[in-house]
C-alpha cells in the first residue's frame, strides 16, 4: 500500500502569498509615475504637466523634444524638485524594505519596531542630537 503524499500546507500557503499579479504591479507603477510627476509639477513655481513630461522624456539619450520650459524652469525641475521625489520614494521603500525584513526575521505580520526598542533607541539619539546641538554635515545637504 503507498501513502498518499499530503503538501504541506505551510509551503502551499507560503508559496501563495508571495504572488502577486502582474496587473497589480503595473498599477502600481502607473501610479508610482503619475504621482511623481504631479508633485515635481506643483509648487510656488507652477509648472505644466505637460511641459515636466517632455523635459524629463527630453533628458534621456535618445529622445529630443522641446519641452517649453525656460532654463529658470528647468533648473527648479532638474535640480530641485526631482531630487526630492527621487529621494522620497528611496527613503520610503528603504522603510518599507526594512519593515519587511523586521516581519520576516521575526515570522510575524504584526512585528513593529517598538519590539525591540529600536523607535525608543532613535527617539533617544534625536533627542541627544537636539539638546547637545549636535550637527553632523552632509556637504550640501548640512
Amino acid at each position: 500500500m503507498v501513502a498518499a503524499r499530503v503538501p504541506d500546507v505551510g509551503a502551499v500557503a507560503l508559496a501563495r502569498s508571495f504572488r502577486l499579479p502582474s496587473k497589480a504591479l503595473v498599477t502600481a507603477a502607473a501610479m508610482l509615475v503619475v504621482v511623481a510627476v504631479i508633485s515635481v509639477s506643483t509648487g510656488a513655481a507652477g509648472l505644466p504637466m505637460s511641459a515636466v513630461v517632455l523635459e524629463l522624456a527630453d533628458r534621456l539619450p535618445v529622445i529630443t523634444v522641446d519641452s517649453g520650459l525656460d532654463s529658470r524652469q528647468a533648473t527648479i525641475l532638474t535640480q530641485l524638485r526631482l531630487p526630492r521625489v527621487v529621494l522620497g520614494g528611496l527613503v520610503g521603500s528603504s522603510l518599507a524594505l526594512a519593515g519587511a525584513g523586521y516581519q520576516g526575521v521575526f515570522r510575524n505580520p504584526l512585528a513593529d519596531p517598538f519590539l525591540l526598542g529600536i523607535a525608543a533607541g532613535a527617539g533617544f539619539g534625536a533627542t541627544v542630537g537636539l539638546v547637545y546641538d549636535l550637527e553632523f554635515g552632509l556637504g550640501p545637504l548640512g
